[in-house]
């Protein structure tokens, strides 16, 4: 509906699957026109709305080569039994990159003194330095980021690694500590968020106790997935896991006064291919908000969807019960006579 916004890319693989109408750019009173005998649209910006989807029997498939999915009325697509699919982490790197090049950009002045160079002003200039306008380092300041999805985390990495001090707040109302070291390899994400909640605990250990914490992260591929912010994310999520394996990791730390051990447990899953109605099904009925990866496994979506568990069952509810006695049985052998 509008290929000038894919820039020249290679599109052969999408035109190869069956005869390809390509218009460089549609108006809104040309969609139902154009799409009158379409089984599937592919539109970037352009807004296909209830109204039209009324008109187009034969759509079946909306693919939006956007994350973004507000043009669509996805409600309207919904009670009409479309399909609508849109491209998750395309952007992430490159939105990332550009945040950070205009945060460089606005602390050294870079338009001004690009200006005062090019339009002759410095060579004319008795003196070699100019301090019409002050710059500053980024390192060190406060970066508050709105909203820590996949780019939100990128960013946030990006700016840890400037040496930036990331704050976040969240647009869903969680309150999520999301925060990891940069460089940190995906699986290496749960063991420090547990450690991260354990000294979290506001109060001081008495010689006596035993504090556990543990999170649980879902990565697929090197990337890690955690609690959807909407319902929308959730689908996105259940989509992305699909007929695809995945990894489960719970990290877990055990700490008195005196010691502290951190432990990993993973545990690999497969998804069955799942239909949009069993995820819709999933979302509209069960709890997938409060969950990494967007599922419980004790759930119904885990009786259909989950095809294969390599590992512990209750490491992908969230706590490796059995490591955890093994690990606790070693750790208490260590304490001092006190614990005991």
């Amino acid at each position: 509906m509008d290929e000038y916004s894919i820039a020249g890319r290679n599109f052969e693989k999408v035109t190869s699957q069956g005869e390809y109408i390509a218009y460089d750019f549609t108006r809104k009173e040309q969609v139902v026109e154009r799409l009158k005998d379409a089984d599937i649209a592919i539109t970037n910006k352009v807004v296909i709305d209830g109204e039209a989807m009324r008109q187009l029997p034969n759509l079946k498939l909306i693919c939006i080569a956007a994350t973004g999915m507000n043009n669509v009325d996805l409600e309207a697509a919904k009670e009409l039994g479309i399909e609508v699919k849109n491209a998750v982490g395309y952007s992430t790197t490159s939105v990332a990159e550009t945040t950070l090049a205009s945060a460089l950009a606005l602390a050294r002045n870079i338009v001004y003194f690009n200006e005062y160079f090019h339009d002759g002003r410095y060579s004319k200039a008795d003196r070699a330095f100019c301090y019409d306008r002050f710059t500053f380092e980024i390192r060190g300041k406060k970066w508050g980021i709105i909203g820590l999805g996949n780019i939100g985390r990128e960013v946030a990495r990006l700016a840890s690694a400037f040496g930036c001090e990331v704050r976040y707040f969240s647009t869903s109302g969680a309150k999520r500590e999301e925060a990891y070291p940069a460089t940190l390899p995906a699986e290496g994400v749960a063991p420090s968020l547990s450690a991260l909640k354990s000294h979290a605990y506001p109060e001081e250990l008495g010689y006596n106790e035993l504090l556990i914490t543990a999170d649980t992260i879902v990565v697929l591929g090197n990337e890690v997935l955690g609690k959807p912010r909407d319902e929308r994310e959730a689908r996105s999520i259940l989509s992305r896991l699909s007929g695809a394996e995945h990894s489960v990791v719970t990290g877990v730390t055990l700490r008195t006064r005196e010691r502290e051990h951190t432990f990993a447990s993973r545990s690999v899953v497969r998804f069955a291919e799942l239909s949009a109605e069993q995820i819709d099904y999933y979302v509209d009925n069960y709890s997938p908000m409060d969950k990494a990866g967007a599922y419980g496994i004790q759930e119904w979506i885990g009786y259909v969807g989950i095809e294969s568990i390599e590992g512990s069952f209750y490491n992908v509810m969230g706590l490796p019960v059995q490591r955890l006695c093994r690990e606790l049985e070693a750790f208490i052998e260590e304490l001092p006579s006190c614990y005991l």
